[in-house]
């Protein structure tokens, strides 16, 4: 069972076009965070919007159009992020593919770059990696 997850980021990609948007780093709320951990530890799909804070598109590729506030865009994306094991603590990297729309509900800096928060809905995962090497491999 896992309990918390850490130093998410992305790549995110336009689902409509397959167009590259960036990479981008965020927080989750914390009711959003209980829900994904849902998904990683029963396979339970969030219903619910997913809160992400303090989004920051920090490689944008060259091409990248800010988004428009309150407008739905549909989005697919990669998750890395570490998940933590809370009977033994151990950290555990991995990826999560997903397919869902995304609308920017904060504020957006004018540069495009940054925003308070986003909502993802209608969540379709993909897939999920988990990163494991064995013991003979290192």
């Amino acid at each position: 069972m896992y309990d918390k997850i850490l130093n998410p980021s992305s790549d995110v990609f336009d689902a409509e076009s397959g167009a590259y948007i960036g990479k981008a780093n965020f927080k989750f709320m914390q009711k959003s965070e209980g829900r994904l951990l849902d998904y990683l530890n029963y396979g339970i799909v969030p219903q619910s919007p997913v809160f992400l804070l303090g989004l920051n598109i920090y490689e944008p590729s060259p091409g990248y159009v800010a988004p428009v506030p309150l407008i739905k865009n549909k989005r697919v994306a990669a998750i890395y992020a570490v998940a933590r094991d809370q009977d033994s603590g151990q950290y555990i990297p991995f990826v999560l593919r997903l397919r869902f729309e995304t609308v920017v509900r904060g504020s957006l800096t004018s540069s495009g770059y940054m925003a308070d928060s986003v909502e993802i809905s209608n969540i379709e995962p993909l897939g999920i990696y988990w990163v494991t090497f064995a013991r003979n491999v290192l």
